[in-house]
């Protein structure tokens, strides 16, 4: 394994986990504005979700 295959996949994982996190912040964003009961604790799909970022 060379150092340019690792820094590749790195990088690429890096990127994964950007776009994981901008749709982490879209599904928060409408809930946050618009549901008063919302609860970012208590809701089981973002806490899957990061579980798993």
């Amino acid at each position: 394994m060379d150092f340019g295959s690792a820094l590749s996949r790195l990088s690429a994982a890096k990127a994964q986990i950007t776009i994981a996190r901008r749709k982490e912040q879209e599904y928060l964003e409408y809930p946050r504005q618009n549901n008063l009961l919302f609860n970012e604790v208590e809701d089981e799909t973002l806490a899957k979700f990061r579980y798993k970022l």
